[in-house]
């Protein structure tokens, strides 16, 4: 997702407040403009529905931190990646290691992923804890 406009219609005259990219949204319906063009209904407004700018999270999306953490604490041996994809694995980062975090970034398919200065890791619960 890119920054976004909530709109104060579905035909998008009215422009409302802005959203950052990585924004966790909850949409509530779809309505259509008069041109026939779906628009996402959120408590705040209206947004595009185009595929190429928002994209639905994960079904198990609890599972996941979705705010940025801060610091965390690896429960497991992984590593980090250097794609949001996970296709191209980089250093490993053993368990009990502690990580700040830069920020959350989602993959195409949904999955947010935790932003480190070394690459993206997961943000799978199973995985990380947050450290206060």
């Amino acid at each position: 997702m890119k920054d976004e406009t909530f709109y104060n219609n579905a035909d998008f005259t009215s422009k409302g407040a802005a959203v950052k990219k990585n924004t966790l949204v909850e949409v509530q319906g779809i309505e259509y403009s008069s041109n026939g063009y779906p628009r996402l209904v959120t408590r705040k407004g209206y947004l595009t529905a185009r595929k190429d700018i928002v994209s639905a999270a994960i079904s198990n999306i609890d599972n996941y931190y979705t705010e940025n953490p801060v610091k965390i604490v690896m429960l497991v041996n992984d590593r980090y990646y250097t794609d949001l994809e996970f296709k191209t694995p980089g250093s490993p980062v053993k368990k009990g290691t502690t990580i700040r975090v830069q920020g959350i970034e989602y993959s195409k398919n949904g999955y947010p992923r935790l932003k480190t200065s070394q690459g993206y890791i997961t943000s799978n619960k199973r995985y990380v804890q947050k450290v206060n």
